[in-house]
């Protein structure tokens, strides 16, 4: 049915009019991405991620950027609606339909419209994806029952524009911890401005898994009266690309500050067997904070000093 659904809207191109009653407010740029837009009354700048933040209707509008060389592929899996749940179902989210938005540059975008369900509450979902400088995910929902009117919903996606990217300095300035970037890693982005995504080699888009990667994770999730250990776990899982990853050791840490897990292990990338480590530890606003390094045997003995120091070198700011 999805399928169905998806091939019916392509076959006749269906472009959405968009209203402009949520058009009177100017637009705004999203800290530390290429993105600006219009967010609806009531959603006002967040202090701790890439976006914007409704706290009567618990509701968030948020940007995720990944390199521009991914545009294509992500443009391909967001023009079907069966391949966003194959992808992202894990997460919780159910993609039900898809269309195609005019938004006010003349361009037309892909936008999904679902739900998502976590441990804080079921949501309703709309996701729209943007080329440019980077390939910007523009996501915004709302906890059910509160709801906004369609109109308003398309009226903010049709309102995105992109420009210049910003740069490394300023994208680091606004996270909320401190990380210093050593050679021969290299800074790519923060993706939802919560964490930092780097590698070794000279392509943004790691195709093949052939670069080492090491990212820093700062997310919310549910801090239950399981282990750290056990915590740790289910957030590794949690990420589709480890949901098979077979752990072979695991020990405490100190980690930005705080009591931390150390988990290492493999896990099969694209028919090949890598090697993953992850430090997590909570801090003290109560999320989540991981690293992870991914990379082949070689490679991760080889950067195995350079991960310590750049694990040892994050700290919360004040």
């Amino acid at each position: 049915m999805l399928h169905n659904t998806f091939a019916v809207l392509c076959a006749f191109a269906i472009v959405f009019a968009v209203s402009d009653r949520a058009m009177a407010r100017d637009a705004l740029g999203v800290r530390g991405t290429t993105v600006s837009l219009v967010p609806p009354e009531g959603f006002e700048p967040a202090g701790d991620f890439a976006g914007f933040v409704n706290n009567d209707l618990k509701g968030t509008i948020a940007v995720t950027e990944l390199p521009k060389e991914a545009f294509g592929q992500m443009s391909s899996l967001f023009s079907d609606v069966g391949k966003v749940n194959k992808k992202l179902s894990s997460g919780g989210i159910k993609a039900n339909t898809l269309e195609w938005l005019k938004i006010n540059t003349g361009e037309t975008v892909p936008l999904i419209h679902g739900t998502q369900t976590t441990s804080d509450g079921h949501f309703d979902k709309w996701m729209a994806l943007y080329g440019g400088n980077k390939t910007s995910l523009v996501t915004l929902q709302v906890m059910e029952p509160n709801s906004l009117d369609p109109s308003i919903v398309k009226a903010v996606f049709a309102s995105v524009t992109t420009g210049a990217a910003a740069s490394e300095e300023e994208q680091l300035s606004l996270l909320p911890f401190e990380l210093k970037v050593v050679e021969p890693f290299r800074f790519i982005g923060t993706p939802a401005g919560a964490g930092v995504l780097l590698t070794v080699g000279p392509n943004d888009l790691n195709t093949g898994n052939l670069q080492p990667i090491l990212m820093v994770i700062h997310q919310a999730g549910p801090v239950a009266p399981d282990s750290l250990e056990k915590m740790a776990e289910t957030q590794l899982r949690i990420t589709s690309s480890f949901r098979a990853a077979q752990i072979r050791s695991t020990r405490p840490i100190k980690f930005a500050g705080a009591e931390g897990i150390l988990l290492e292990g493999t896990v099969t990338a694209d028919g090949a067997v890598k090697q993953f480590s992850q430090r997590f530890s909570i801090g003290k606003d109560g999320l989540f904070l991981r690293l992870v390094v991914l990379g082949s045997e070689a490679q991760m003995r080889e950067l195995r000093d350079v991960v310590e120091q750049i694990a040892s070198s994050i700290a919360f700011k004040s």
